[in-house]
């Protein structure tokens, strides 16, 4: 088979709304895989998609271009999965592509994501039937995959855009997600192309963030015991994913913090070494581990955006995980037990160390976030038992605080690349006093972030980079941080 070309042999059924109507505002009802909370389980469910395109008419472009410029029955694109806002596609490759790209530190954002695809993904088709409630219903496994899918994703895209506000590229592009792709190492050269060596094939699901795209595995399960749902149909694994293109697309938001991307990704040696001012042997050490330190904050931020979709502290929801992961990704997991994962050490340190575990870092955030969450308004605190209420005032500010942190964090790297963990936390705490949406928030909001992430980021040993003319000062002056599991007390520097 062609992967550049991947394509199903479809016997679907049109699934037809409303006569005359507008042709992008139908409902359709699918069936797909969806977390039942009730019965804490997964199971097929019935959804509402509104955002297929209308089929496209005999005789024009197969790929929907142009859209039908008068008015038709609707006939919603199922079997093609192109959305509005959300295209599944299939085969392809992706990665480093040796025949172009570097020292082109002017290219535009499309030509950096495009750098990154040897070959194109092409189109999916799924096999589906309707039945008697017209409900669409995938006739094969993959297409029972491929439409839970697409429909998840375009639930996450919603959210982010109409809850948090959003409004980066993330949220404001086509989320492509590739199916049964591979990464590779080889050549697209202007004349023709050259030869592509795929060094894996895809069996995650992953933001690939140098292309811009989700990838997705195929007919693989999770590692949970018993077997339990692909990561592909798991929605709080999808938000996770979608987290990571919220981190990259607010971080690299203006055109200066994109262009030092841009920089960092192709340009020269000598270029990629001022980007991090460099002056003493500790900056040097510093420098050398951003990119560890980065990746660890990432993830951390992608685990926030799922619990703020998913709203529950396990976001990643049971049956794709063993159960000692689920746990040590928990937000709301105490610190007990947790000897092994370093989170109360040192992080720099433990970042130059082989095989030091980025997720753990990201933990040490998420978890400081989410202990950190008061009523914006009163400034009440919320217990244990009082999670729909902790959800819903960090979906109103706290979550908008941190997609404005990440822009601050971008503004940032224009002026030093270099990155520390308290860096983005004092950004986010800038952020958490400012008043938002209306709000001036409660005192004790930011008091309470301050304590949070005083307890697990404010006895580091190093400085946060400062931003020339809008430094970041210190924003918990006085807190007394507390080791979690040593009970040792400190003067705490965020």
């Amino acid at each position: 088979m062609n992967r550049s070309c991947f394509r199903r042999r479809a016997t679907a059924l049109a699934v037809v709304g409303t006569l005359g109507g507008c042709a992008f505002s139908n409902d359709t009802q699918v069936e797909i895989v969806d977390y039942d909370g009730a019965q804490q389980t997964f199971a097929f469910q019935v959804a509402t998609v509104k955002t297929f395109r209308n089929e496209v008419p005999f005789g024009q472009d197969p790929v929907g271009e142009p859209e039908p410029t008068v008015e038709l029955p609707y006939s919603p694109n199922i079997t093609n999965l192109k959305g509005i806002h959300v295209e599944i596609r299939g085969g392809g490759s992706f990665g480093s592509n040796l025949c172009g790209g570097a020292g082109a530190t002017n290219m535009t954002r499309e030509e950096f994501y495009a750098a990154n695809i040897l070959s194109e993904p092409g189109p999916v088709e799924i096999q589906y039937n309707v039945n008697p409630l017209g409900v669409a219903v995938a006739s094969d496994h993959d297409s029972m995959f491929l439409l839970s899918t697409y429909t998840h994703f375009d639930r996450v895209r919603h959210f982010f855009r109409s809850t948090l506000g959003d409004d980066s590229r993330a949220t404001t592009t086509l989320v492509v997600a590739v199916f049964d792709t591979e990464a590779a190492v080889g050549c697209r050269a202007p004349w023709g192309g050259g030869p592509s060596l795929p060094i894996l094939i895809a069996d995650n699901a992953a933001y690939a963030g140098q292309a811009d795209m989700f990838v997705l595995l195929r007919n693989t399960f999770s590692t949970a015991t018993p077997p339990g749902v692909e990561f592909g149909i798991n929605p709080g694994i999808i938000a996770h994913e979608f987290g990571h293109r919220l981190f990259a697309q607010n971080v690299y938001f203006s055109d200066a913090a994109f262009r030092r991307l841009v920089v960092d990704t192709y340009g020269s040696v000598e270029d990629q070494a001022k980007q991090c001012e460099d002056q003493t042997e500790d900056d040097v050490d510093d420098c050398a581990i951003s990119a560890k330190l980065l990746s660890g904050m990432n993830e951390g931020t992608a685990d926030i955006f799922a619990y703020l979709y998913i709203g529950t502290p396990d976001f990643l929801l049971p049956f794709s995980f063993p159960a000692s992961e689920l746990e040590q990704r928990d937000m709301a997991a105490a610190p007990s037990g947790e000897e092994g994962l370093h989170l109360y050490e040192p992080v720099p340190l433990l970042a130059k160390e082989q095989g030091w575990n980025h997720y753990r870092l990201g933990t040490l955030w998420s978890r400081g976030f989410r202990a950190g969450i008061v009523d914006p308004r009163s400034g009440a605190e919320l217990g244990s038992n009082e999670e729909e209420a902790r959800v819903a005032a960090a979906r109103e500010f706290h979550g908008r605080a941190l997609l404005r942190a990440l822009r601050e964090q971008g503004e940032d790297f224009v002026v030093n690349f270099r990155f520390e963990p308290r860096q983005l936390v004092r950004r986010y705490l800038q952020q958490l006093g400012q008043p938002q949406g209306g709000i001036t928030p409660h005192s004790n909001v930011k008091s309470a972030a301050c304590q949070a992430l005083c307890d697990r980021f404010g006895d580091m040993p190093i400085t946060p980079v400062d931003r020339a003319g809008f430094p970041a000062d210190a924003q918990c002056a006085g807190f007394t941080g507390k080791n979690l599991k040593t009970e040792v007390t400190f003067p705490c520097t965020l």
